[in-house]
């Protein structure tokens, strides 16, 4: 369903429709049906739900949702009882759908030897309210709660609350969930130079490594003279090894919709974009608290076997925070082009005992110096990979060997794989 959101009573009748398909009064199921879902078959076992349905006259609903968070356990399917629980079902395929639903149909049993968890009630963060699911049957007694699995236990989702909770193509459902309320106050009852205060204050900042402070960023962009001014959502997942902006685009990208609406009219812009290419970025920011620095905002684990060359590694990363710097503060700009210097000669075989020492004090010094976050994490992968992986490193200086028998470059000695 679509519809056009002119006045409050409309955005209350819009709320009201999303709630009746989120909690509706007959069977629903639910598939996560994000990129993680979708690359190991969560499409197969959707098909199997609908087919499902017909075959056994279920009264149901099937629909989609982004991704809960749980990508280990995709594919993920949920039923949404009539006057009942949600049940989550993990590691789901077409046989296993058919035979939840089956026996579901047949005789209400919910098969809970197969149930990852259950929720007992949701809450909606952007409303400050919660749904409160009817109790679960006797049956289900011994199904974790699902706040209450080890995954879980310590999470408060806040930026990705409705992701696998509402239909990311419904309006109706993500204003059920509080969506473009931020908005309607905004352009009815705030200036854009408040609305600019009111993100100072916040204290947000940016997720893409640099944390630069967004209310400032608005503030210019306000400032900045221009005849037309445009706002662009910038989801380029560029560095390697993570997963980011997918999530939210995917799973509710109203939410997108509305931080972009609310940014145009704080900084005088009448048109909007969302560029997106196809990398996955790893974004880490940095926060300083009592003298402490901690990481914030998202991270990525990259997965390597034991073919792997860590040196090789360590200058494919260094070589894409040389590519993303700014070039406004010396340690970032010209630190980063010589840890990569260094990192060239070591996996051609160019380089000394004294270029290890000197690298390792550099991306320290870097590392202390840089300006932004994102210029202070770009030592990282040295620093790690010659605290964990030193002889790799030693190998190729002092031996002229690559133990993973990667680094071979044209243009320098080549160097001997050790078998």
């Amino acid at each position: 369903m679509s519809r056009r959101i002119r006045s409050l009573a409309d955005l209350q009748a819009a709320a009201a429709a999303g709630r009746a398909t989120l909690y509706p009064s007959r069977l629903k199921i639910l598939v996560g049906s994000a990129s993680c879902g979708v690359a190991v078959g969560a499409r197969a076992v959707e098909a199997a739900a609908r087919r499902a349905v017909d075959q056994l006259g279920l009264d149901a609903a099937v629909c989609r949702t982004g991704c809960i968070g749980f990508c280990a356990k995709e594919p993920l399917l949920d039923l949404v009882l009539p006057n009942g629980p949600r049940v989550s079902y993990a590691h789901m395929t077409p046989e296993k759908t058919l035979a939840v639903l089956e026996a579901y149909a047949s005789r209400q049993d919910l098969k809970p030897e197969l149930a990852l968890g259950r929720f007992e009630r949701e809450e909606h963060v952007s409303t400050g309210g919660f749904h409160q699911y009817p109790p679960c049957p006797p049956q289900f007694q011994a199904v974790p709660e699902w706040s209450g699995l080890d995954f879980y236990r310590r999470q408060r989702k806040v930026i990705l609350r409705n992701c696998g909770s509402i239909d990311p193509m419904s309006l109706e459902e993500t204003i059920a969930r509080g969506t473009y309320r931020g908005a309607v106050r905004a352009l009815t009852q705030m200036t854009p130079e408040a609305v600019i205060d009111e993100m100072v204050q916040s204290g947000l900042r940016g997720r893409g490594g640099a944390a630069f402070p967004t209310g400032q960023k608005w503030r210019l962009a306000q400032q900045a003279p221009a005849d037309v001014k445009y706002v662009v959502c910038n989801a380029d997942e560029g560095e390697p090894g993570a997963c980011m902006d997918r999530t939210v685009l995917e799973g509710d990208s109203h939410a997108v919709l509305e931080g972009m609406l609310i940014g145009s009219y704080a900084v005088g812009a009448s048109e909007g974009f969302i560029y997106v290419r196809s990398e996955y970025p790893l974004a880490i920011d940095t926060e300083d608290r009592d003298g402490e620095t901690i990481m914030i905002g998202t991270g990525g684990i990259i997965v390597l076997d034991d073919a792997a060359c860590m040196v090789d590694m360590a200058q494919f990363l260094v070589g894409f925070f040389l590519e993303e710097s700014c070039g406004k503060c010396v340690p970032c700009r010209e630190g980063t082009r010589q840890m990569h210097r260094i990192l060239t000669r070591i996996c051609g075989g160019n380089a000394t005992a004294a270029d290890l020492g000197l690298l390792e004090r550099l991306a320290r010094t870097v590392r202390s110096a840089a300006v932004c976050g994102m210029g202070g994490m770009a030592p990282g992968a040295v620093l790690t990979t010659l605290g964990h992986f030193r002889d790799e490193f030693e190998a190729h200086v002092r031996r002229g060997e690559c133990p993973a028998g990667v680094c071979r470059d044209a243009g320098a000695p080549r160097l001997a794989a050790v078998s």
